[in-house]
């Protein structure tokens, strides 16, 4: 028996050392392509099969192809039969929308325009985003080494292929695929900035910042506490003296790739709205009667309005003339109701914040398939490995502890205010995959210690 729990050890060990021993060149390109086969196999296994989930990106540019401009009805039924048969008929109102950020239906759009609006075209897009997807290990790998070494940024890139939630998000029309890449390389900027003798990476700090406030708009929040930290905390961030100008080249950047977006929601609406302009529907769906704190599911029940839960509701919407104000005085109606819902249920409230902060870093309990090992196993893998990686780091490098717990932070409050999925959870733990490869080195290297001085 010890021969064969001998032999189990020696293959573990083989198959941890083997990926530190080729080159560089040749570990990226496996990884690479490990990871795109991995995406166009769901693609051609389970893309058909799970059919087209119309998320608001594909429907906002299936509009914009179709001459409605940026523009989206509410999501919701109406109750007067007028109303809703033209929403039925007609796929976008005579006027603009901010219900989500704008690069991910540009993207579509595009495609659809040269292609058409076909299957064919929906199955192209999903082969596009499994080429952008096959790029994370790459992004892991490099973000990971300007903070660790080379054998930690490995196994990061590694746990990146392991980490299967990420990889599911080549066949969803979400957008998911850009979110966890741009987050990897707004770590590679803040990395790089350290060492940085012009003013090149606060330039990639300020672009990729802005790239991904345009694709989740809490991160247009999140630049400027990032933004005040590196300021505040500058003598760790920087091994050269700092220069207050070089990071207003990184603010200058930001502004210039989100600004577009901006001036065009104050052409359209009237009021300066930065990305989108609806946050209180979005804390509605994580404070109401029947929240548990995930989007989906909750006690039986999907959190939309055309829920007969939510009649009250649909009510008050069918009471807005379907003008450009219809959001904004939509929005002012899910205030009321997260409002009246915090007054009337404090202790509840609070223990719904607790609980999604508690499933956003572990598993999102209600969602339908969070019962399948291939969400369960990495997602709990991750978290186990983000936290060995902190503490290890926690009295050993001020700057990681100080990035990471910042991020770890902003995301567990916006969260705690909104709403979880795990589609959330695919771009958010690619962020931490540094941490995570840390903790394999550590744990490897512990392992190999107790057998050389058992």
């Amino acid at each position: 028996m010890k021969i064969q729990e001998q032999y189990t050890v020696n293959m573990l060990i083989t198959m941890v050392k083997a990926p530190l021993h080729i080159s560089r060149i040749s570990f990226l390109i496996s990884v690479v392509l490990v990871a795109l086969l991995m995406r166009l196999g769901l693609v051609g296994f389970v893309g058909q099969i799970r059919g087209t989930q119309m998320y608001e990106p594909l429907q906002i540019a299936k509009n914009i192809t179709t001459g409605y401009g940026f523009s989206l009805h509410w999501q919701y039924e109406s109750s007067i039969p007028e109303r809703h048969k033209l929403m039925e008929e007609v796929s976008a109102p005579p006027y603009g929308t901010t219900f989500i950020p704008p690069i991910v239906p540009y993207i579509y759009s595009s495609i659809i325009t040269i292609m058409g609006w076909n299957d064919t075209t929906l199955f192209v897009i999903m082969i596009v985003q499994a080429f952008i997807g096959a790029l994370l290990p790459f992004f892991v790998y490099y973000a990971t080494l300007q903070f660790f070494d080379d054998t930690a940024s490995r196994y990061a890139a590694i746990l990146s292929l392991l980490y299967f939630p990420v990889a599911m998000t080549a066949i969803t029309f979400s957008g998911s695929v850009l979110y966890s890449l741009f987050g990897v390389a707004l770590l590679w900027s803040i990395g790089k900035m350290r060492h940085a003798k012009t003013s090149t990476y606060f330039f990639a700090f300020g672009v990729v910042s802005g790239l991904l406030s345009l694709t989740r708009s809490e991160w247009y929040y999140i630049f400027f506490i990032l933004v005040a930290i590196i300021v505040f905390y500058r003598s760790i961030f920087f091994e050269k003296p700092y220069y207050a100008r070089k990071l207003s080249v990184a603010v200058l950047m930001f502004f210039m790739t989100t600004g577009w977006w901006t001036t065009r929601n104050y052409q359209e609406f009237g009021r300066i709205i930065p990305v989108t302009g609806h946050p209180w529907r979005e804390m509605w769906r994580g404070f109401n009667l029947y929240s548990t704190g995930s989007g989906t599911n909750a006690q039986g029940l999907s959190i939309w309005e055309h829920r007969a839960e939510y009649e009250h509701i649909r009510k008050q919407l069918d009471a807005i003339p379907m003008d450009v104000s219809f959001e904004e005085k939509a929005d002012q109606i899910y205030k009321n109701e997260v409002l009246t819902f915090w007054r009337q249920h404090p202790s509840e409230s609070i223990v719904l914040m607790i609980k999604k902060i508690v499933m956003l870093w572990t598993i999102d309990i209600y969602y339908d398939k969070a019962n399948h090992v291939l969400y369960i196993f990495p997602q709990l893998l991750l978290c186990a490995l983000i936290f060995i990686g902190y503490v290890n780091v926690f009295h050993k490098d001020k700057r990681s502890v100080i990035l990471w717990g910042t991020l770890f932070v902003c995301l567990s409050s916006v969260f705690s205010l909104t709403y979880i999925l795990p589609r959330y959870q695919s771009y958010i733990f690619p962020m931490f995959l540094p941490l995570c490869g840390h903790a394999i080195q550590i744990l490897y290297s512990k392992i190999m210690a107790m057998r050389l001085n058992p």
